[in-house]
């Protein structure tokens, strides 16, 4: 970081503890599911919600 700090090791004893680990993943999956949203088609949404009515 910024200050060559590693918040999440800090507060979960490490970067290899349990606690580290699973927020690194967690935060890897919401980056993934955020640049997922990055192509996401607006249209294709608003189409299939219409041909469901």
């Amino acid at each position: 970081g910024i200050f060559n700090f590693d918040f999440v090791a800090w507060m979960f004893g490490g970067p290899l503890a349990t606690g580290s680990r699973i927020v690194y993943v967690l935060v890897a999956v919401a980056a993934i599911w955020c640049v997922r949203l990055l192509f996401h088609d607006e249209d294709e949404e608003e189409t299939a919600v219409r041909h469901a009515e």
